[in-house]
């Protein structure tokens, strides 16, 4: 686990006090450090401090930014909490700085001081729009990744953030308010590069592909009964022909699975898919046909996670 944001803060602060610590320094740690790990076959999960004193939009986003360069499996975005006992905490209560006495929302994911550049809601959207564009690029990446379940936990850890993200303010916002940041999912690129790259090169899928077949699977995500975004794959038992997410939905779809976010965010630490949920998707999918290109699905990616499951035996 390598921590990025918290250490440049440190620095800042031993400048302060006229000691000499170049953040070149942490950054040549830190690559190096990644560089090894990839090299030796592991994973690289990134915590990233965001919304420290000094901290403006432009440093958050360079953050990220950061991060996508060093290329980390699984970035962590964490508010930065001044946890009570700490000196941080000490600072900003002696300065009249903390706007929070719950102790509940001290959750890494609220703002709970007075900020010089942001509000607690400012700050809240700025690391999800930030997080929604980290994460645009899963599917546009054309280094080879391990398997389709590795994949499939970095989009669970993505989902998981967003819903503790957009839920830690217990705000009276609408789901279509609080859910808004999904739009920066939406990119007019990734058909195109998915068609011409072909994410089945990237990411090893074969039996999947195979267990599944030719299909066009359409997840609609929708809060309130209004749409949000519609996620297209069009497979042809081989490859993934293209990859696309738009606001409007395909039509001639072989499976359709709609998600209301009400039913999904009921832990809003973790979403989960219910009974309602898998009910909704047997009614929405009507005739045999249908019926069996969702067995199809189910069998590949129950194949996933028994493959999954060995895995981790090893």
């Amino acid at each position: 686990m390598i921590d990025l944001g918290f250490d440049t803060w440190v620095h800042k602060r031993i400048r302060l006090l006229g000691i000499d610590a170049p953040e070149t320094r942490t950054k040549d740690l830190q690559e190096k450090a990644i560089k090894n790990i990839k090299n030796n076959g592991g994973k690289v999960w990134g915590t990233f401090v965001l919304g420290l004193p000094y901290q403006k939009e432009k440093d958050i986003q360079e953050c990220l930014n950061y991060a996508k360069q060093l290329k980390i499996d699984y970035p962590i975005p964490n508010t930065v909490t001044p946890l009570p006992g700490s000196a941080f905490y000490e600072e900003l209560k002696s300065k009249d700085l903390l706007i929070e006495k719950n102790f509940d929302k001290y959750n890494y994911y609220t703002l709970v001081f007075k900020h010089e550049f942001f509000t607690t809601e400012q700050l809240k959207n700025l690391i999800s729009k930030t997080i929604m564009n980290f994460y645009n690029d899963l599917f546009l990446q054309d280094e080879h990744k391990d398997r389709l379940y590795t994949f499939a936990i970095k989009i669970a850890s993505f989902l998981k953030f967003t819903a503790a993200v957009v839920s830690s303010e217990g705000n009276n916002n609408s789901l279509q308010q609080d859910f808004s940041c999904l739009k920066e999912l939406l990119n007019p690129n990734l058909k195109k590069h998915t068609e011409a790259k072909g994410i089945h090169n990237t990411i090893e899928m074969t039996a999947f592909l195979k267990i599944l077949g030719r299909q066009l699977i359409q997840i609609n995500i929708n809060a309130e009964n209004t749409p949000m975004i519609c996620l297209a794959i069009k497979t042809d038992g081989r490859r993934i022909e293209y990859i696309n997410i738009t606001e409007e939905a395909e039509e001639s779809t072989s499976i359709e699975i709609n998600l209301q976010l009400e039913q999904l965010i009921r832990n809003k630490r973790a979403p989960q898919i219910g009974p309602k949920t898998l009910s909704n998707v047997l009614a929405d999918n009507k005739g045999f046909g249908k019926k069996i290109n969702l067995f199809r699905l189910f069998t590949a990616i129950g194949y996933e996670a028994l493959a999954y499951k060995i895995s981790q035996l090893h």
